[in-house]
């Protein structure tokens, strides 16, 4: 079995749960993969969408009457 997921310290987040592995003791091969080998899943793109639209450096997106941009 081949997943992805995201090193944070000494903590892996996989891409998607493992439900049959739950609590038992596993061995783990770490490799860096290029982000241009990497394509989103639909529900990871809508994740991390939603988690920049509501805190995202600048922000929701408004309209404050500000001149469109050319």
């Amino acid at each position: 079995m081949t997943l992805t997921g995201k090193l944070e310290g000494r903590t892996i987040l996989l891409d998607e749960e493992i439900p049959s592995l739950q609590g038992q003791r596993v061995s783990v091969v770490v490799t860096s993969v290029p982000d241009h080998e990497l394509e989103l899943s639909a529900k990871e793109q809508r994740d991390l969408w939603d988690e920049w639209e509501k805190r995202g450096p600048q922000g929701p997106i408004e309209d404050d009457g500000e001149a469109d941009f050319p």
